[in-house]
């Protein structure tokens, strides 16, 4: 949630010499009172679980497919249920 956080913009690069260097990524955020996260509205929402049936040691893609499909409907479906009680009714739901 960008509400919560800030990140700090680094223009002059030194972040992102430092992670190059370390390989892993680095970055100064702050809230309300230094790491201490801003007051905000935060929503979880829960709809039907996907569960993946185990048939081989080394799936095709096909199976991988066909999973990945039925996880992003149930997301998109969540989402459509829940979003007015979120403060989000005319909001759209993409997949990029």
């Amino acid at each position: 949630n960008t509400e919560v956080y800030d990140v700090c913009q680094d223009p002059c690069g030194i972040l992102q010499t430092v992670s190059r260097v370390l390989r892993v990524s680095i970055f100064l955020f702050w809230g309300r009172f230094g790491p201490s996260p801003r007051r905000c509205n935060l929503y979880a929402m829960y709809g039907r679980m996907v569960v993946p049936q185990k048939t081989c040691e080394k799936p095709d893609q096909k199976a991988i497919d066909a999973l990945h499909e039925e996880l992003l409907h149930g997301i998109q479906s969540a989402f459509e249920l829940h979003k007015a009680a979120c403060g989000f009714p005319d909001r759209e739901l993409r997949f990029v």
